[in-house]
């Protein structure tokens, strides 16, 4: 018998959303480091494989300007989710993704577990 409970952090929309923000993301390194790097041999073989070097920096920009209209989407859902009359707790509540004290110690003790320093 499996008594294990399933903990759904996201929402599917959410992890399109993560989904999509790593490909543009992966998308903008991959032709800005060949553009910026082309005199080396990966650079030309990246910039190649794009369709040149024209071609790599019209995606470079086209995918930049989709990944600032991601941002923007972004921007504009969390705006409404904030509960404006309660700001305070909305922002500041244990659900709430600001940085509290608590996140420091973790964040701590997880380098200091990394580095082999104890717990």
């Amino acid at each position: 018998m499996n008594n294990q409970v399933r903990v759904i952090r996201f929402k599917v929309i959410h992890r399109l959303f993560h989904l999509f923000i790593m490909v543009t993301f992966l998308i903008q390194a991959v032709t800005g480091l060949s553009r910026l790097l082309y005199p080396t041999s990966w650079g030309k073989a990246f910039t190649n494989f794009f369709g040149g070097y024209e071609s790599v920096t019209t995606i470079h920009s086209r995918v930049g300007m989709v990944m600032l209209l991601g941002f923007g989407v972004h921007i504009f859902y969390i705006l409404l989710k904030v509960e404006w009359k309660a700001l305070r707790q909305s922002l500041f509540s244990p659900n709430s993704l600001v940085p509290r004290f608590q996140d420091a110690v973790h964040l701590s003790q997880q380098i200091r577990w990394f580095l082999g320093l104890g717990p």
